[in-house]
C-alpha cells in the first residue's frame, strides 16, 4: 500500500499515506449526470400535456362544428315585419295557455317542446295577409309544415314565401339574443305606422332602441280605452302623428282640435263608438276657449228658423256664456252630453263617470307614460290589421332613460 502511494503521488508532501487511515473510492463512470438518476420523471410530465392537447383539439373540433352548424343560413321574406328571438321554455312560462292558443299554428308548434335552444319565429304581411314562419331545432320534425333542413336547424311555414326574398343567418339571430343574456326575449320589428325597431324583453316589459323624450307633464293614465297625453303638433314624433290621426270621434280626429289638451281620455263600446270623452287642459279655460272647443268637437245648439220664403234653415249656435256652464251638464241635439269643469271637458252619453278610475303601474317607476290602451280596444284594432286576437294584453307606452318603452298589464 506504501509503495502504491507513493508511487502514484497521491500525497508526496506527508509523511504518511492517507489509504493507510480510510479507504479511497473512485468512479470510473465519466458521463454519469443528476438528471439521470430521474429518467421516469420526463415521462409523468409528458403525459398530462399530450392528454390537454388531445382535450383541446376536440374542444377546438367541437367549436368548429358548432359555428359551422349554427352558420345555418334561410331564406326568408324581404319584407319580414317581426322576428322574435326566444326558448320555448321561457315563452311557455310568460304566456298562459289562452294566449298560447292564440297563437299562429307555426308559432305554437315551435314552442310545444320546453327546449333551452333559441328559436326564431317570424311574420311578414303579404298582400293584406299574414304569413308565419319559424326556424327550429332540426329534430323538431312535422311534415305539414313544409321543413326546409339546413345543418342543424330547419324552418317550417304556413304558406309559400313571397318572390323576394332576403338570407337570414341562425347565428345573426341568435347574437341579438346573446347580446342580452338577461333578456327573456329580443324582437326586431318593421311594424306599419312605425319606425323599424329592435327590442329586448324581460316579462311584461319591452324596451325599444326608439329614441322618445319624457313629456313636460306627467300623464296620471286612468282605466279608459284609451288615455293619452298629447304632444304639441310641431314636436309629435311622426309614428306618434300617425297614432293620433287614426283616433277619430266622428268626422273630427285628435289632431284637428282647435284648442289641443293636454291629456285625453276615451271609452268605446263593442262597434268602436265613443261613449264619453274627457279632455284635460293645462290651465283653466276662458269664455273663448271653451266655444272654440266646442265648436271644433261640433257640440253646437241648434236653433231652426223659417225664411219669408218658406224654406227653414237650421242654424248653430254656440253658449254665449259658457263660463256659466262650468258645473253643470249640458245636452245637445245629437243625445250628447257636455260638462265643463275649470280646466276639462266632459262629453258623451248619460250617465258620465264622475271619477275615472287609475291604471295600475305596469312600467318601471322612473317611466314618463305616455298613455295606455285597453285591451278591448288593442283586440279591435288588432283585427284591422288582419290579426285575429281575441284577447290582446291592455298596453302602456312610455320613456324610460329617453327610448320608447312598452309595458303589458299583467291580468
Amino acid at each position: 500500500m506504501v509503495d502504491r502511494c507513493v508511487a502514484e503521488n497521491l500525497a508526496p508532501d506527508f509523511n504518511f499515506c492517507p489509504s493507510l487511515m480510510e479507504s479511497v473510492i473512485l468512479s470510473d463512470t465519466t458521463t454519469s449526470t443528476t438528471l439521470a438518476g430521474y429518467g421516469e420523471v420526463g415521462w409523468r410530465l409528458k403525459k398530462p400535456l399530450m392528454i390537454l392537447g388531445i382535450l383541446g383539439g376536440f374542444l377546438i373540433l367541437v367549436l368548429i362544428l358548432l359555428w359551422w352548424g349554427l352558420s345555418a343560413s334561410f331564406s326568408i321574406p324581404v319584407k319580414t315585419n317581426a322576428l322574435i328571438v326566444t326558448t320555448p321554455k321561457t315563452a311557455r312560462q310568460l304566456l298562459n295557455q289562452q294566449h298560447l292558443s292564440e297563437l299562429p299554428p307555426v308559432w305554437r308548434f315551435a314552442l310545444e317542446h320546453g327546449s333551452h335552444l333559441p328559436v326564431v319565429l317570424g311574420a311578414y304581411l303579404d298582400q293584406e295577409h299574414w304569413g308565419y314562419f319559424a326556424i327550429i331545432p332540426r329534430w323538431q320534425k312535422n311534415g305539414t309544415l313544409s321543413p326546409i333542413n339546413q345543418r342543424f336547424f330547419t324552418i317550417i311555414k304556413d304558406q309559400p314565401f313571397p318572390q323576394e326574398k332576403k338570407m337570414l343567418r341562425y347565428r345573426e339571430a341568435l347574437g341579438w339574443w346573446t347580446a342580452h343574456p338577461l333578456s327573456d326575449y329580443v324582437v326586431s320589428a318593421n311594424l306599419p305606422m312605425m319606425e323599424p325597431f329592435f327590442a329586448h324583453g324581460q316579462g311584461n316589459i319591452l324596451s325599444t332602441d326608439l329614441p322618445l323624450s319624457p313629456p313636460l307633464s306627467p300623464l296620471s293614465p286612468t282605466r279608459d280605452d284609451v288615455s293619452l297625453l298629447l304632444p304639441s303638433k310641431n314636436s309629435a314624433p311622426e309614428s306618434l302623428g300617425l297614432l293620433l290621426r287614426s283616433i277619430r270621434l266622428g268626422d273630427w280626429s285628435l289632431m284637428h282640435l282647435g284648442l289641443q289638451p293636454l291629456q285625453v281620455n276615451l271609452a268605446f263600446d263593442q262597434n268602436l263608438k265613443p261613449t264619453h270623452t274627457s279632455f284635460i287642459f293645462p290651465s283653466p279655460l276662458d269664455d273663448q276657449q271653451i266655444k272654440n272647443s266646442l265648436a271644433s268637437l261640433g257640440i253646437t245648439k241648434h236653433k231652426t228658423i223659417q225664411l219669408a220664403d218658406g224654406t227653414v234653415v237650421v242654424e248653430q249656435l254656440l253658449p254665449e256664456n259658457p263660463s256659466a256652464l262650468q258645473g253643470k251638464t249640458m245636452e245637445t241635439p245629437n243625445h250628447r252630453v257636455v260638462s265643463i269643469q275649470k280646466n276639462e271637458i266632459h262629453v258623451g252619453i248619460l250617465p258620465l263617470p264622475e271619477h275615472a278610475l287609475p291604471a295600475p303601474q305596469a312600467c318601471p317607476k322612473k317611466t314618463a307614460v305616455w298613455g295606455r290602451f285597453s285591451g278591448e280596444l288593442l283586440t279591435v284594432l288588432l283585427k284591422n290589421f288582419a290579426l285575429s286576437v281575441d284577447h290582446a294584453p291592455t298596453l302602456q307606452l312610455g320613456s324610460y332613460q329617453n327610448k320608447l318603452i312598452l309595458c303589458f298589464e299583467v291580468q
